[in-house]
């Protein structure tokens, strides 16, 4: 790219931390997350969701929860739709990262930002595929108290 005069940008880099992380090659990822802050590149909410995304499929959960701070820290709020993905990636990690997802669940709450049913579906299924069917069921009941 730079012998034909073209400057990466964040799109770029993104797509280069989304394919890293689909090959499962998600500190490769990370290098590239970490160039782009060295070298004063402008992350946006897709790069921190790409990676964190990349590091829950490998087991990485607390680093992702790590990243998704410091993405607050840096002034980015995710979104309805960054929630949701972030809500799935956690309650993918097991019966060990279902209180992860479940805190993100109530942080959502607490924002303006109104979580939708498929929100809470991620948890209710991550529940009770772990045999935890009472908190899938208190889940629901919050889910009929906020009128979803």
């Amino acid at each position: 790219m730079f012998e034909l005069g073209i400057e990466p940008d964040v799109i770029t880099f993104n797509t280069l931390i989304n394919g890293s992380c689909v090959e499962r090659k998600v500190f490769e990822s990370r290098r590239v997350f970490d160039d782009m802050v060295r070298d004063g590149f402008h992350l946006d909410l897709i790069t921190y969701s790409t990676l964190e995304n990349g590091l829950c499929k490998i087991g990485k959960s607390g680093e992702a929860v790590r990243l998704m701070q410091r993405m607050e820290e840096g002034g980015f709020l995710p979104n309805i739709v960054i929630s949701v993905q972030s809500l799935t990636d956690f309650a993918m990690c097991g019966s060990r990262k279902w209180k992860v997802a479940k805190s993100l669940l109530d942080e959502i709450v607490g924002r303006t930002i109104k979580p939708d049913v498929v929100a809470y579906n991620i948890i209710t299924d991550t529940l009770s595929k772990e045999g935890m069917v009472s908190k899938a069921q208190d889940v629901v009941e919050a889910m009929i108290r906020e009128g979803i």
